[in-house]
């Protein structure tokens, strides 16, 4: 049986708010094989937010639970400076939300 969540998140995706988000996020996982995150709602966004992101993709992956994000692109280009950073250092998971990043 498919079974797919949408989870819109909304404000800023930083480490004052991170503990909510990790628990609307856990909720939303709950026995789906497809979830969509839709950040276009996101208005703020800190190394805690890029890492929960980074974290929740990885995880998916290993359950081969498909993650489709919407609005990534406003989130990366309003964050290119941490993004420079994190795609300066590589990445050893190969479905990275960022890898192709390019300022």
């Amino acid at each position: 049986m498919h079974t797919d969540n949408t989870l819109k998140l909304q404000g800023p995706l930083t480490i004052e708010h991170i503990q909510n988000t990790h628990t609307a996020i856990q909720e939303a996982l709950s026995g789906s094989d497809t979830i969509r995150l839709d950040l276009s709602g996101v208005t703020r966004l800190d190394v805690t937010g890029l890492q929960l992101l980074c974290a929740l993709n990885r995880t998916l992956d290993a359950k081969s639970v498909q993650l489709n994000v919407l609005g990534l692109e406003n989130v990366l280009a309003e964050n290119s400076d941490i993004l420079n950073l994190l795609a300066g250092n590589g990445s050893s998971c190969a479905s990275c939300l960022w890898k192709d990043y390019k300022k």
